[in-house]
């Protein structure tokens, strides 16, 4: 299959061909990474060390909220297909609950 650059984001080239897209998947995809029982994922690379030294970049001690609206005054916008959670309720009433 022949690479279709579709897109450019951050400088980088975006494809439709599969065989890179598989590829990229392979190359940083972190299941198993940490054997297969991991329940934890990527937070394992979160070591004591690593926090110490975090906790050593703090200046003021100030706190800022990161939470984010999901409906619809959410973040997304619509941009490149991203869009808010949405729910759609396909049946309603007596005949959906008399199935």
């Amino acid at each position: 299959m022949e690479a279709v650059a579709v897109a450019a984001v951050g400088g980088a080239a975006m494809t439709d061909d599969l065989t890179i897209l598989a590829n990229y998947i392979d190359r940083c995809s972190n299941w198993g990474r940490w054997g297969a029982d991991d329940q934890l994922g990527t937070v394992n690379l979160i070591t004591p060390e690593k926090v110490r030294e975090a906790a050593g970049l703090v200046n003021t001690g100030k706190t800022i909220s990161l939470s984010m609206r999901y409906d619809g005054h959410g973040p997304q916008t619509g941009h490149l297909g991203r869009s808010n959670p949405r729910l759609y309720q396909l049946a309603s009433g007596p005949g959906y609950l008399a199935g």
